[in-house]
């Protein structure tokens, strides 16, 4: 029999926890993904994850998150880090490559150089100290300022999209990419793959060379080693590699291969395997990313779950958290009617918070049938409803959980999409074949051959104040079933402009349909519709993971480029360049009883924000700012008033000044005040100047006669 055990943590045990620590903006995470990781001088030991790069000292295990809000990194995702002969840090993000040298920074990116790409996946510096790059655009490289690129265009590639990269002693660059594995020696070009060789798989995901010069590649369907002549290939049905794909090799002292899988660890002799899982180590995840032999011949190791340290005896981990949330990926955020948040997560099961306790549920230590919940609704009576993806239908009334699957009900599939619950009680499922109402009794399942749906993956349900249906069904637009009648709106009779519809929201005030598709936002009143994109108006992307109509009338809108706010007429964008926000993948959002936003995200935990300040009871004690930092203002635009707010680490003298566009001062709001640490606001009010763009600066002198100096731009519309 299975016993439940719930643990509980108390969020004010360490302020050090709080990584946003603007009234604004919170921020919670679990263990980071941990995708590279780099040793400087057996000291400090980097990792780059997808909330920023992470510096740690390797002897008191203090770690400090460097971000877009303390350092000049342009984004918190950090893909990969390489250090030189130097101790230069070489930084890969998404569309930039940045080198710190002490406290310097430089960027690189399409404004400044010829380097210009999607994504960054691999950096490596060869013996001669060139930077060799990999992007989603081709192969860099950087020799002092002069840049070389090299693609399909002007050289033998046989992919632009290059994923791996590796040196060896004779100066040779070997490209991993999705054409297979490329050798190139300065001059010639000799690519190896299916056709022309023995090699597992075309899709190389990371190349290493061993002590004997024999190459190692891992690709997406096995291991393949070449010792010059001879192709060699491993997959789990002809040894005990525990997974075939195969995300990094590192090579020891010893010439043993630290082979990283998405099912575990392998360490391989030439001989013998030994493998390393969370349950007969101390792993903490299976899922290894990434792996690194320092000069001490020490193993580190990136999981899904944080970083660990290998000495050949034991593995020790390192928590870079500052919640208990057992994983970044956050599906949604609802709350009960006790002001209790529940959080669907993307393998971590589900959470409960209470704003100062965390609880976490999860197959281990509950009756949960799948960590993975996509989405949840609260009834009338409290009770929880999950949407598992591979679980069936969960109900949790706080101490009992009924599970719901194709085995002892009418539910279609175990793979539910989403739920929602009427005014009547009545629970509706979409699944991926079908939809599914219960009433606590009796299901109903609605498919393409009983009922109007055109197909039957259903993705998002959704109920309106009138007790309508909205369904989303994969491909085939958005559905409306209205008692018993259907109606089906597509790109040929709504002008929707893609018939993948992804999110779904009702306005509270006038009861207007906004419908969020990959190819932007759509207005929809009952009779016409109206699409908003990139094109037409200020959305920053046009796919539109989630929009919610909050109760006056203003939509918060998710997307891959920034949380987006629209009252109807203004647009607003908050991504990670001007908020606290932790991530520009806005997954999710929902807003709570004291109208803070909670807004998911794809790897980087949840971001709260409310204008104004955060309404929570996180702590007794005063939180801390770690770091001066001025706030955009809000409203922006603004007529004729806007609040200037600011953080300050230390009591300090604050000086705020506006400019217009030209620099010439215009207004001075504070003239070196002394002020308290903590947030600050200013009110700016602008009732005899022209619209138009003004800067306005902050200049703070703290402490020990340190200085911070900081300015923003904002709009004034009359």
């Amino acid at each position: 029999m299975k016993t439940l055990r719930m643990f509980t943590i108390l969020l004010i045990s360490s302020s050090s926890w709080l990584f946003c620590q603007s009234p604004q903006w919170l921020n919670f995470y679990g263990k980071p993904h941990i995708y590279s990781i780099a040793i400087e001088n057996a000291t400090t030991c980097w990792s780059a994850t997808p909330l920023g790069l992470v510096k740690m000292d390797i002897s008191t295990k203090s770690a400090e998150f460097l971000t877009t809000r303390n350092s000049a990194l342009p984004d918190n995702r950090v893909n990969s880090i390489a250090i030189d002969s130097k101790n230069v840090k070489w930084i890969a993000t998404a569309h930039e490559l940045l080198s710190i040298d002490g406290t310097t920074w430089k960027i690189y990116n399409k404004l400044n150089s010829p380097f210009k790409a999607n994504n960054v996946n691999a950096i490596i510096i060869d013996k001669q100290g060139n930077k060799w790059i990999g992007t989603d655009s081709g192969l860099f490289k950087l020799n002092g300022s002069e840049w070389t690129v090299y693609n399909t265009q002007n050289s033998k590639l046989p992919s632009d999209y290059i994923n791996a990269l590796a040196s060896d002693s004779k100066g040779n660059i070997w490209i991993g990419s999705y054409g297979g594995l490329t050798k190139y020696d300065g001059t010639n070009w000799s690519t190896f793959n299916k056709t022309n060789s023995q090699i597992v798989s075309n899709s190389i995901q990371t190349v290493a060379v061993d002590n004997n010069y024999v190459l190692w590649v891992g690709t997406s369907s096995g291991l393949s080693s070449f010792d010059g002549s001879s192709w060699t290939t491993y997959k789990t049905d002809n040894c005990q590699i525990p997974a075939n794909s195969i995300s990094a090799i590192s090579v020891d002292e010893n010439n043993n291969k630290w082979i990283a899988t998405y099912s575990g660890l392998a360490k391989f002799d030439g001989k013998l395997w030994s493998i390393y899982k969370s349950t007969n180590s101390k792993l903490p995840d299976n899922f290894i990313i990434s792996t690194f032999i320092d000069a001490q011949n020490t193993l580190w190791v990136g999981t899904y779950s944080g970083l660990v340290k290998f000495d050949g005896n034991d593995f020790s981990s390192f928590d870079f958290s500052n919640s208990p949330l057992s994983n970044n990926y956050i599906h949604c955020v609802v709350e009960d009617n006790k002001g209790i948040k529940w959080i669907a997560t993307g393998g971590g099961g589900l959470v409960q918070f209470d704003n100062n306790n965390w609880t976490v549920y999860t197959t281990s230590n509950s009756s949960i049938p799948n960590n993975n919940i996509q989405s949840i609704a609260i009834d009338k009576d409290n009770n929880k409803w999950l949407a598992t993806y591979g679980g069936g239908a969960v109900k949790f009334d706080g101490t009992n959980w009924s599970i719901y699957n194709t085995s002892n009900s009418s539910l279609p599939d175990v793979y539910v999409q989403s739920v929602a619950v009427d005014s009547k009680g009545t629970l509706w499922f979409a699944t991926s074949k079908g939809l599914a109402s219960f009433d606590g009794k009796s299901w109903n399942v609605f498919t393409a051959a009983n009922s109007s749906l055109p197909n039957n993956y259903c993705i998002v349900v959704k109920v309106d104040k009138n007790d309508c249906k909205w369904i989303s069904a994969s491909g085939g637009g958005l559905v409306k079933l209205d008692g018993n009648k259907w109606t089906v709106y597509n790109t040929t009779n709504l002008s929707l402009p893609d018939d993948f519809v992804t999110a779904f929201s009702e306005d509270p005030k006038d009861g207007v349909k906004w419908i969020g598709t990959r190819a932007g936002l759509v207005k929809f009143d009952g009779n016409s519709s109206y699409t908003y994109n990139s094109s037409n108006s200020a959305l920053p992307d046009d796919l539109i993971n989630d929009v919610l109509a909050d109760e006056n009338g203003v939509k918060w809108i998710g997307t891959d480029k920034g949380l987006v706010r629209f009252n109807n007429s203004q647009w607003q964008i908050f991504d990670v360049s001007n908020s606290g926000i932790s991530s520009n993948i806005v997954s999710s959002v929902s807003i709570d009883s004291k109208g803070n936003k909670w807004l998911g995200s794809s790897g980087s935990g949840i971001s709260v924000f409310k204008e104004g300040g955060i309404l929570m009871n996180l702590a007794k004690e005063e939180v801390k700012v770690h770091d001066n930092m001025l706030l955009q203002n809000y409203p922006n635009p603004f007529n004729p008033s806007t609040t200037i707010s600011f953080e300050l680490k230390t009591d300090a003298f604050v000086t705020v000044k506006i400019y217009n566009i030209t620099g010439q001062e215009i207004a001075v709001i504070a003239d070196g005040n002394p002020m308290k640490a903590g947030y600050q606001k200013l009110n700016f009010i602008a009732a005899n100047l022209p619209s138009g763009i003004y800067i306005y600066k902050l200049e703070v002198k703290g402490e020990n006669n340190s200085s911070f100096v900081s300015n923003k731009k904002m709009l004034l519309v009359k």
